[in-house]
């Protein structure tokens, strides 16, 4: 038995192809992004809220930054 299931095992491994990432891809986000990204989506928050001049200016520079 175990016979037949390593033959299946080989035939199976040959045929099958293996798939391989492309050397082009990358991760869409780095952790430093992440980061950036969940600032920004807080002071765009507060900046949504409180609707103020600071605020606003706060929220930009952070999306610039990111």
């Amino acid at each position: 038995m175990s016979e037949l299931l390593n033959r299946l095992v080989a035939i199976l491994k040959e045929q099958t192809p293996v798939s391989r990432p492309s050397h082009h891809s990358k991760p869409s986000l780095t952790p430093h992004l992440t980061v950036l990204r969940c600032e920004y989506h807080k002071a765009a928050r507060r900046a949504r809220k409180h609707h103020t001049a600071r605020m606003q200016e706060v929220a930009g520079t952070s999306k610039a930054g990111y």
